[in-house]
């Protein structure tokens, strides 16, 4: 369900009606209304008569004053019209019109989904946020960034577009390359050698830790630990020490696997299909191995695993854990041709160095991206609360902007990278080469900017994979695309914008419009602490991380104070007021609004009211001057929500709730909502309800939770 149309759009709706009949022969002008900056000039403001005069040269004010000859005053939308120089006619709208949105707000089905517009018309949308290089914990610009991006998913699937949201992952490269050798470096420290961080490589503590993961005594001991419950298939710690080196022959397995899953997982065939592909794999590998490399198969088995991306402590971990339960299987069924044999630890840490077995050896930098990308995903799953505690709290249905729809990996667009150097080349309108490398030109004049897609070694650079990255996305269906950057990318915006024109031209069945690609910068974040700016880390050593601030503040505090400015403005994030839990604290004020209004309505109901909002209550009660400025405040929500939403402006929610949780506590300040007089008491009972609604709705937007005591 969605509300009807804004106030704004019923009084545009109807200065156009007005228009049309005062000038018939004029077509449709371009007209603004907004609401001005003094209270005497009325609720709104248009330029009509200004846009029609300048178009039929006549006078503004006398093309004001045969518009408002059209216009019916008053009416249940306008109390009065007035026309001030130099044309602008100003409207006052009718109490009548801001009740019915009261009542609108009081009565929608779902109160943290108000706001809701068909103003996106299913167009489909992706925004994509955070990225963050996987080469270290997020910090606070990409805290910053996650708080933007989630906030303006969740405000973009309120006005009817079908958003996705995506993380990308910048897998391939120098950058990741230094972080598999930083990693390989930790990981030779762990065994006990003497290894020094390569030059220009990763010194954070959190490689040392990812090392620890892969470090073979660890893998073995994580294993049996995994087999010490009964699904481990065995209680005998001697039975599992030697299944370490247990191997029967390939013919015993597959003579048993599939009496092995029937037993094992009988009612779930989607889970069977799934574990068969694990020894389907397993087999592979076996059939591969050599004879003196037997004795090893448990390393050599994770170099393989890793080289696919697993980690040890997700998928990697689970499918030797089901190898293991198959072997413990075959010992019950007492099947022959087992062997023991133990390699040593130390061979089995030069296997993952790759020096004890030709050609075979760990993937450190794919392990390092993976361990890496698991820990940003557990930050961003902190940042957002508990997934299903929030979902209850707020009331949103799975997959609504809690979590990324996708991790695209820039490592999966060889092809489209390739693909796009080829048809760029073949164009031959836009590329230069020279120096060995290909480069792409900003424009046909003589000095246009020019940019390395490819450098002279072969290698395609960061910008050529952008490019493609962005084709795929349009290949993939998105018709309006949105970037949240940090700053270090200001200068790419550009170059990627240009890029895009260029691809229109090359490429034009995928019509790419000039508006196609939406880029916001999200800006640095200075922390503020007595005021001065400080280091607020606890773990890294290196810099303020996303999880040190939520262990700070608190993931509702941080989300709110990284959404209180424009994200194209650099923030102060005062740590000293996100801590604080008086009003001072703009978090702290709008909760504790959702909060009293809460034990009011509870109070209500314990003193005889069975029905809240009371649904005979006379709104026209409703006439003190507080009580008015938080009605109107209330009728303008939905436009905020239409408004935010096309101006990408997430901002304006935070400014919006600070707004009326102070309009409201002043109201409350002044008024008694429970009284004798059970009239006024009803309808001033419909209006807290109705705040409650819009500040639940607000805050849902935001991902930020309404609690109902503080």
């Amino acid at each position: 369900m969605t509300a009807t149309k804004t106030i704004r759009q019923q009084l545009e709706a109807t200065v156009r009606a007005a228009l049309a009949r005062a000038f018939p022969e004029q077509e449709e002008l371009r007209l603004e209304l907004s609401r001005p900056r003094e209270k005497a000039f009325g609720d709104f403001a248009t330029n009509a008569a200004m846009v029609a005069g300048k178009k039929l040269g006549l006078n503004p004010m006398d093309a004001a004053r045969k518009i408002v000859e059209e216009i019916e005053v008053p009416s249940p939308l306008i109390a009065s019209v007035d026309i001030k120089k130099p044309g602008f006619i100003n409207i006052e709208v009718a109490r009548s019109a801001y009740l019915e949105k009261l009542r609108e707000i009081a009565t929608f089905p779902d109160d943290t989904r108000y706001g809701m517009a068909p103003t996106g018309r299913g167009k489909k949308v992706q925004v994509e946020f955070v990225s963050a290089n996987p080469t270290g914990p997020l910090n606070v610009v990409s805290a910053r960034a996650a708080a933007v991006g989630d906030a303006l998913v969740r405000l973009l699937r309120r006005t009817g577009y079908d958003v996705r949201s995506e993380f990308y992952i910048n897998d391939s490269g120098t950058q990741v390359e230094l972080l598999g050798e930083s990693l390989k470096a930790r990981f030779r420290q762990a065994l006990g050698e003497k290894c020094e961080i390569p030059e220009g490589g990763y010194p954070g503590e959190y490689l040392t830790e990812a090392a620890e993961e892969i470090v073979p005594e660890k893998m073995l001991q994580s294993l049996a630990q995994a087999l010490e419950s009964p699904a481990g298939g065995t209680d005998d710690a001697a039975e599992r020490e030697r299944a370490a080196g247990f191997l029967p022959a390939l013919e015993d397995e597959r003579e048993h696997i599939d009496r092995f899953l029937e037993d094992t997982i009988a009612a779930n065939p989607d889970e069977r299909r799934n574990k068969r592909t694990y020894f389907d794999d397993y087999f592979a590998f076996r059939e591969a191995l050599e004879p003196e490399h037997v004795s090893l198969w448990m390393p050599l088995y994770v170099c393989h695993l890793s080289s696919l991306g697993l980690t040890f402590t997700g998928d990697m971990l689970d499918r030797l854990v089901w190898i293991e339960r198959f072997r413990s299987y075959l010992r019950a069924q007492r099947v022959e041709g087992i062997t023991v044999e133990d390699g040593g630890m130390m061979s089995a840490g030069r296997v993952f160095l790759g020096e004890l077995v030709e050609g075979v050896g760990f993937d450190f930098s794919r392990f390092a991206v993976a361990e890496i990308v698991r820990t940003q995903q557990a930050s961003l799953e902190r940042f957002y609360g508990p997934v299903e505690t929030l979902r209850a709290k707020l009331g949103v249905a799975p997959g609504e902007g809690l979590r990324f729809d996708s991790w695209f990996r820039e490592s999966s667009l060889k092809h489209d990278v390739d693909e796009m150097l080829r048809t760029l080349l073949s164009d031959g309108r836009f590329v230069v080469e020279k120096e060995g490398a290909v480069w792409l030109k900003g424009g046909d004049e003589e000095d246009a900017n020019e940019w390395v897609m490819r450098r002279s070694t072969g290698q395609p650079t960061y910008f050529l994979s952008d490019i493609a990255y962005h084709v795929n996305k349009r290949k993939r269906g998105f018709e309006q695309v949105i970037d949240i950057w940090g700053p270090d990318h200001h200068g790419h915006v550009g170059r990627m914008q240009t890029a895009m024109k260029v691809v229109s031209h090359v490429l034009p069945d995928l019509e790419i419009g000039e508006d196609w690609l939406r880029v916001l910068i999200a800006q640095q974040v200075n922390l503020i602490k007595d005021g001065s700016r400080v280091q607020m880390s606890k773990r890294s050593g290196e810099y303020v991380t996303l999880d040190d601030m939520v262990s700070e503040v608190g993931a509702d505090v941080a989300r709110f104070f990284f959404l209180m400015r424009r994200c194209n403005s650099h923030l102060d994030f005062d740590v000293d007021l996100a801590m604080k839990t008086s009003e001072e604290n703009p978090v702290y004020y709008v909760q504790y609004a959702h909060a009293r209004i809460s034990s009011i309505l509870e109070f209500a109901r314990q003193n005889g009211y069975r029905e809240i909002p009371p649904p005979l209550a006379d709104l026209a009660l409703l006439a003190a001057e507080e009580e008015l400025e938080v009605i109107r405040t209330l009728a303008g929500f939905d436009e905020l929500v239409r408004v935010s939403a096309l101006a990408l402006e997430p901002h304006r929610i935070t400014t919006y709730l600070v707004d009326l949780a102070g309009k409201f506590h002043r109201f409350y300040h002044n008024h008694r909502v429970v009284t004798d007089d059970r009239a006024l008491s009803d309808a001033r009972l419909y209006l807290c309800f109705a705040v409650r609604s819009i500040l639940r709705s607000a805050l849902s937007l935001i991902g930020i939770s309404a609690p109902d005591s503080m």
